[in-house]
């Protein structure tokens, strides 16, 4: 039994609105992987600036010190044990700096392929789609032309 030309109508919209909202799916979920993505290489950009900001301050006071203690022509104790904190401080600080900028590149690396992979695949996804509801779509407007009534000539 041929269904209407009616019912053939409403099977081709169904389909393009399906083919319309897996598509739309697939790709939103990509774009939201995105998104988070970028937002957490944000944070930790911010990270590793501060850690770089802090590093620096701390030379600027080690040298400061340094200075004060070259400068006194007299040893103060006091001073010589700041010194030696704020040099262990800075060594600290510029090992996190170092550390979180190695762990940032290192996370980009990867996260660079696992996207590249994850965004393959949800266009792969989409294309699979597009071409199985066009072959749909296809036999549908076939049998759609098939079942209309003989025109004359």
């Amino acid at each position: 039994m041929r269904a209407s030309a009616w019912q053939l109508v409403l099977r081709v919209r169904d389909l393009l609105l399906a083919m319309a909202a897996i598509d739309l799916g697939a790709m939103q979920t990509a774009l939201d992987d995105q998104l988070r993505t970028v937002a957490t290489i944000r944070v930790g950009t911010q990270l590793r600036a501060k850690a770089y900001v802090h590093w620096q301050a701390l030379e600027a006071v080690m040298l400061k010190k340094e200075a004060a203690v070259k400068k006194s022509r007299v040893q103060i104790p006091a001073l010589e044990a700041e010194v030696y904190e704020v040099t262990q401080q800075h060594a600290a600080a510029k090992n996190l700096f170092e550390t979180t900028s190695m762990t940032l590149r290192q996370e980009l690396e990867r996260v660079d392929q696992d996207n590249v992979h994850e965004m393959s695949a949800a266009i792969k996804c989409v294309a699979e789609s597009l071409w199985g509801h066009q072959q749909e779509a296809v036999n549908l407007w076939d049998e759609l032309i098939k079942a209309r009534p003989a025109m004359p000539v």
